[in-house]
């Protein structure tokens, strides 16, 4: 598989091949997610091979997360897309040959991108019922006689 994602190839993927990176089984919004993350992606600097790993890196990362449909699928790709972003910046941050300022600058836009990909993620997985902050409320109806005494809480005897 070389370079999935630039834009002459987006055609050329098969089907469920498109229906695994975009969750979706319409071919135009398939076609337009791709496009649209393979825009996303800077590999003017990279040779034809570096390219082409990043092409695939990005595709088995999509297919990993799954996006099972659209909204997934437009979150992932933002996922990708920002995820990419912020390491960009972390590069720029510690290039020797920028002043401080410029790396100031850069660890700013990453630390931007990271809590951006930190909410994409919570996004993605609030949608699929896997929050990790659940709250419960249990409520229970109970008689309490005149003069007596209740604890309301968890207790356990020690």
């Amino acid at each position: 598989m070389t370079q999935d994602l630039k834009e002459t190839d987006v055609t050329a993927l098969d089907k469920k091949k498109k229906c695994s990176i975009t969750g979706s089984k319409s071919e135009p919004f398939q076609e337009n997610l791709i496009r649209q993350l393979s825009q996303s992606l800077d590999s003017s600097s990279l040779s034809h091979d570096e390219g082409s790993v990043l092409g695939e890196s990005v595709v088995d990362a999509v297919q990993a997360i799954g996006p099972k449909n659209e909204l997934e699928g437009m979150l992932v790709a933002q996922l990708i897309s920002t995820h990419i972003a912020a390491m960009d910046c972390f590069k720029r941050a510690a290039n020797p040959n920028y002043s401080f300022e410029e790396q100031q600058k850069s660890l700013g836009c990453a630390n931007k991108l990271v809590r951006s990909y930190t909410a994409l993620v919570e996004s993605l997985e609030r949608g699929r019922g896997k929050s990790g902050n659940e709250q419960r409320i249990t409520v229970q109806h109970i008689h309490i006689n005149d003069k007596a005494q209740a604890i309301v809480g968890d207790v356990q005897r020690g």
